[in-house]
């Protein structure tokens, strides 16, 4: 296999500083500035009505072939109006009234099945993309086997980690940082024959700031996040301040850059390391999502975290038994170039508090390429949620509907645009 033909190398120059921390827009190169050091100390209560149009509620039917349990963020996708659920090895589709339509298991250890669901995705075309431990594999939308897209083990040195879509026939492979090596490559995009079409650098102060860390470091700020975005891919490399965008025809570009100001944690001596909850770094936590206007984040705040987040203990006995975190949700509005962090509205819950139907509070698993926001809740807590808070009638009524232990009930948000 010829895994290098016509292979572009893009490495990427850091943009000069923004001129204007808040203002949401950088004059010389249009580069939206999501303000993190302008909004630490501050928030609000954001109503799912600020953002959204309409949701729903739909219950995913309860069967002995379609038995799901709590749903994680990596767990769901919402796309050409099906629902993907990633459970017990297996993945099932549901439509978008909540009926099983296919459950894909190809779990095993023959060339055509995967040892491991790691995870998933879609692409266009509605085909299932399993990264396994040691490869990437290709099902069309009935479960049958197409093709493996690569291999893990990439080159020396390099590993795969996450596989997106990005276009006709090509898919964006990100890398397996490693700590206290030099890491070259962020990302590496391939056709369908899997030759090498495009290689994308990783910053160089990333790269030198990585390769300090200790060996033994577990925490993992640095690594490369990528996010679908319309027809294209966010990459987030690591702390670099620059979001860049990579469209179906190859271009690169920068489109964010995300404003820590004194806050950064590469900037501050020795408080990288340090605990969460004393440092006085903040940086990003778990996975950015984009809708076609917002892009959803959440950030570790450290001693500057205004509203610690509260959520009671797994497996709590009683509401005291709880556990805080210094980390709030947030939201970027592209268009007004507003970033504001979303507090907390209430114990055990995070995200927008659903003022349609009076709902609990709604925070992404997944932004479709639609422009809807999917979550889901478990079928128990919200016959408890039904009971305990003010709701519309049509919630209340399908809340009596379902059985505590039926599957997860999906919620539907359509965003404003």
């Amino acid at each position: 296999m010829n895994r290098f033909l016509s292979v572009i190398i893009i490495s990427t120059l850091l943009a000069a500083s923004c001129k204007n921390g808040g203002a949401g827009a950088d004059v010389e190169s249009d580069i939206k500035t999501i303000d993190v050091a302008g909004a630490i100390g501050k928030g609000k209560v954001v109503q799912l009505s600020e953002i959204a149009e309409s949701i729903e509620y739909i219950p995913l039917e309860t069967t002995k072939n379609s038995l799901v349990a709590k749903l994680s963020y990596n767990s769901v996708v919402f796309e050409n109006n099906k629902f993907y659920i990633k459970y017990d090895q297996s993945i099932f589709v549901f439509d978008n009234n909540g009926k099983l339509i296919l459950k894909f298991n190809r779990l095993g250890r023959g060339p055509q099945e995967y040892d491991y669901l790691a995870e998933f995705c879609i692409d266009p075309e509605e085909n299932i993309i399993v990264r396994s431990i040691e490869k990437f594999i290709l099902y069309d939308k009935s479960g049958n086997f197409v093709k493996i897209l690569a291999d893990k083990n990439y080159d020396p040195g390099i590993s795969l980690k996450k596989c997106l879509p990005l276009g006709d026939n090509k898919y964006l492979f990100t890398t397996n940082l490693k700590r206290g090596v030099d890491n070259e490559y962020s990302a590496i995009i391939m056709d369908f024959a899997s030759n090498t079409t495009l290689k994308i650098k990783y910053p160089i102060k990333e790269r030198e700031f990585v390769k300090s860390l200790p060996m033994m470091y577990r925490f993992t700020f640095y690594e490369v996040i990528a996010v679908r975005s319309n027809d294209g891919i966010l990459i987030y490399n690591g702390l670099d301040e620059n979001i860049l965008r990579v469209d179906k025809d190859l271009n690169v570009d920068t489109l964010f850059r995300i404003n820590f100001g004194k806050y950064h944690p590469r900037d501050i001596p020795g408080e990288v390391l340090a605990r969460a909850d004393i440092s006085s770094n903040v940086f990003r936590y778990l996975f950015p999502l984009e809708s076609s206007r917002y892009i959803f984040d959440q950030f570790k705040l450290g001693a500057g975290a205004h509203k610690p987040r509260i959520m009671l203990k797994h497996g709590a006995k009683s509401d005291d038994d709880i556990v805080t975190h210094n980390i709030s949700c947030s939201l970027f509005d592209k268009i007004t170039g507003e970033f504001m962090l979303v507090d907390q509205p209430e114990k055990n819950q995070i995200g927008f508090p659903d003022d349609f139907d009076g709902g609990p509070a709604v925070w992404p698993h997944y932004v479709s390429n639609g422009n809807h926001l999917v979550a889901s809740i478990e079928a128990l807590k919200l016959i408890t949620y039904s009971e305990t808070h003010k709701v519309s009638d049509k919630l209340r009524e399908m809340a009596g509907r379902i059985k505590e232990t039926d599957n997860p009930v999906m919620i539907l948000v359509k965003l404003k645009r």
